[in-house]
């Protein structure tokens, strides 16, 4: 998947992916870290699929 931070942080926010803030207290950057569980179930909500090679490769299988 090709996301620009920008759009990560917005699908945070908006709660579409779980992310854990790992930012130090008073930062003003944002940093959060996203488990590949979310991740996982944030690609099968979006595929109709569910595709498994989307998920882990990053890539859709050969003839999809």
């Amino acid at each position: 998947m090709k996301l620009s931070p920008r759009t990560v942080y917005r699908l945070i926010g908006g709660g579409e992916l779980r992310a854990v803030d790992v930012a130090p207290r008073g930062s003003l950057k944002p940093k959060a870290r996203v488990r590949a569980d979310a991740l996982q179930a944030y690609i099968e909500a979006q595929t109709s699929t569910g595709c498994k090679s989307l998920a882990v490769t990053g890539r859709r299988p050969t003839g999809a």
